[in-house]
C-alpha cells in the first residue's frame, strides 16, 4: 500500500509527536495488529504475541492510524525505529 502526500504528512506528524514524548520504537501485536510505541524494547514475546516494550506507559496508536503504518508487521525482525521515519 502506497501512502499519498497527505497520509505521509500525517504519518510524519505522528512519528514526530511520539519522538518528542520520548518514544523510540513502534511494534505490531501478533493477533490484532495493534501498534504500540515504546521507549525501549526487550524483544518479541512469542508466547503472548506481543513485543516486550520496556515502558510501563507504552502508547497504543489509534486504530485509524494503523493504515498509515502498513509496513509495520508482527513478522518484522525488529520493531520500527521512529527516528528512521524522521530522516
Amino acid at each position: 500500500m502506497r501512502l499519498n502526500a497527505d497520509q505521509k504528512q500525517q504519518r510524519r506528524k505522528i512519528l514526530q509527536e511520539l519522538y518528542d514524548q520520548g518514544y523510540r520504537y513502534i511494534a505490531a501485536n501478533r493477533d490484532n495488529g495493534d501498534l504500540l510505541a515504546g521507549k525501549s524494547v526487550r524483544g518479541r514475546l512469542e508466547q503472548f504475541g506481543v513485543w516486550g516494550l520496556e515502558d510501563p506507559k507504552s502508547f497504543r496508536l489509534a486504530r485509524w492510524d494503523r493504515d498509515l503504518f502498513p509496513d509495520i508487521q508482527w513478522e518484522d525482525k525488529y520493531p520500527y525505529f521512529i527516528e528512521d521515519g524522521l530522516i
